[in-house]
This record gives C-alpha cells, structure tokens and sequence, in this order.
C-alpha cells in the first residue's frame, strides 16, 4: 500500500494526537536536563523533534538530532520543543508537524 495525500489526510487526526503525545514526553524530559546542554543557537533551550510518515502508513517520531536520522524516506515534518512550553504550544507544533507532512506529501503527488 502506498500512502496518498488522501490517505495522509484521513490520518491527520491521529498523527496530530500522537505527535502532541510524543512532544509531551520531549518536553518533560527537557525539564530534566541541563539548560545549557540543549540550548540552540541562540541559547534558548530547545530538542529538535521529527515525523517522518512512511509510504505504506507507519509513522515515527524523532528526536534530538537530525544528523543522526539515517531513514530519509517518506514524509517528514519538524520542529523544536522547549522545557518551558505549555499545551497550547506543544498542540500547535504537532499541527505544524502534521501540516508539513501533508505539504510534503502534495508536492510529491
């Protein structure tokens, strides 16, 4: 089976509640760590998390960095998760997450 724009679509729901799952797990976990040690760039402390949605529907969530993900197929989505964000954050990067997934998928179509 080969996963469709469509087929993404009827997923979206799902995708966007287990994204949001998974970035609150990230985000407790950041809690734990030393703010420093995930600092991005401009020193914010932040985890780099990923979607990557695969051709035949399974999906997988990513965490830390990128250059450490050795799968480049299907359709990804990604975003950042701070210690300090609240649930309305951590809905609104699963629906970015989810949203760039489905623009990833539209183009490839």
């Amino acid at each position: 089976m080969t996963t469709t724009l469509a087929a993404l679509e009827a997923m979206e729901a799902e995708l966007q509640q287990e994204t949001y799952r998974f970035l609150q797990s990230i985000r407790y976990a950041a809690q734990t760590y030393d703010p420093e040690e995930i600092a991005d760039d401009e020193g914010n402390p932040s985890i780099d998390v990923r979607l990557q949605v695969l051709a035949n529907g399974d999906y997988y969530h990513h965490s830390g960095l990128p250059c450490y993900d050795t799968d480049h197929r299907g359709f990804w989505g990604a975003g950042s998760v701070s210690p300090s964000d609240g649930e309305v954050e951590l809905i609104q990067i699963a629906r970015d997450m989810v949203e760039q997934v489905l623009d990833s998928a539209s183009q490839a179509e």
